[in-house]
């Protein structure tokens, strides 16, 4: 007999939910740091980090903000981080569905499933969606894959940023490994 925890979601899955999390948390940070490097921002003035600190606080404003900051690098960077916010978009519903949903193995069909209510918009009255979906082993795989190449593609972005400003003299500070 299954306990309830065992019902509810295996630990594979668990663990892969871990890591697809992280990895989608690295990509933020990733993202917000090339758009302070984009954006010569300086740690040490606490008016202009507040500022960053608010876009990293939400993710849709982050994604707009670091799209603006492409136009302050170089036209092969700036064409990566606009490929990179459109996947980056594409990919929110399915991440805030892993995040913030409700998972559950169906006993039924013994299969994952995902319940979330998504908020669509700025209308009043609210348009509210709400999702009920089976998700399989290789949808999990795939999309920890995904992240993965997103996430490994934004630090090759910022390291292409940093490299760019270094060499023209305006990187102000370098994120990686930094306690901000």
């Amino acid at each position: 007999m299954k306990t309830l925890a065992e019902e509810m979601l295996p630990a594979n899955f668990l663990l892969q939910q871990g890591i697809y999390i992280q990895t989608c948390s690295h990509i933020e940070l990733a993202i917000w740091h090339i758009m302070m490097i984009a954006e010569n921002f300086d740690y040490r003035d606490q008016a202009s980090f507040n500022r960053f600190l608010h876009l990293k606080l939400n993710t849709w404003p982050l994604i707009k903000s670091f799209k603006v900051a492409a136009r302050r690098c170089p036209p092969h960077v700036a064409i990566r981080i606009h490929l990179l916010a459109r996947e980056i978009q594409e990919g929110l519903l399915s991440r805030n569905a892993v995040a913030h949903g409700a998972w559950h193995l169906d006993r039924a069909t013994d299969q994952l499933r995902v319940e979330h209510y998504f908020k669509f918009g700025n209308n009043k009255p609210p348009d509210y969606r709400h999702l009920v979906e089976p998700i399989s082993e290789r949808e999990v795989r795939s999309s920890v894959e995904a992240a993965d190449r997103l996430l490994r593609e934004a630090v090759q972005i910022r390291e292409l940023i940093e490299t760019f400003k270094l060499n023209i003299g305006e990187l102000k500070t370098s994120f990686v490994g930094k306690t901000l």
